[in-house]
């Protein structure tokens, strides 16, 4: 995992940016799993929870600001994988062994990312809200 690669970014600067920061971080997290560092892992997990946190109510408080169609359904997405990290934040485990949030946070980005972030990004760039962004070149 690194890096969104151009195909999966949704040309809206911040959101993929801060997509990107949630990947570096998970990346972050299993080196430092690897490397049996409990004290770092424990403050990536706060990372991360702290920047899904914000990432979500960036893109909601957006949406409702702007009228977005798909917000009521947009947010309760974020809703039910936030639902889901709680209960994997539960398991002492993960500190050390955080692979099961990795897969869990892949599975279910790489659907939203390619559904309802795709359509809100198209929705936001046809109303001139937001900066296109430009592609990264992935590696």
């Amino acid at each position: 995992m690194g890096l969104l690669s151009s195909d999966l970014q949704v040309a809206v600067a911040f959101m993929d940016a801060e997509h990107n920061e949630l990947i570096r971080v998970l990346v972050a997290l299993e080196e430092r799993a690897a490397a049996h560092d409990r004290s770092a892992c424990q403050g990536l997990l706060d990372d991360f929870r702290t920047r899904v946190d914000a990432h979500f109510a960036h893109e909601e408080s957006l949406m409702s600001k702007h009228g977005y169609p798909g917000t009521r359904a947009h947010a309760e997405q974020h809703a039910l994988f936030a639902q889901r990290l709680e209960v994997l934040y539960e398991d002492p485990v993960l500190v050390l062994a955080p692979r099961q949030l990795v897969e869990c946070f892949q599975a279910w980005f790489a659907l939203h990312l390619a559904d309802s972030d795709r359509r809100l990004a198209q929705w936001l760039l046809a109303q001139n809200l937001v900066p296109t962004s430009t592609p990264a070149r992935s590696g």
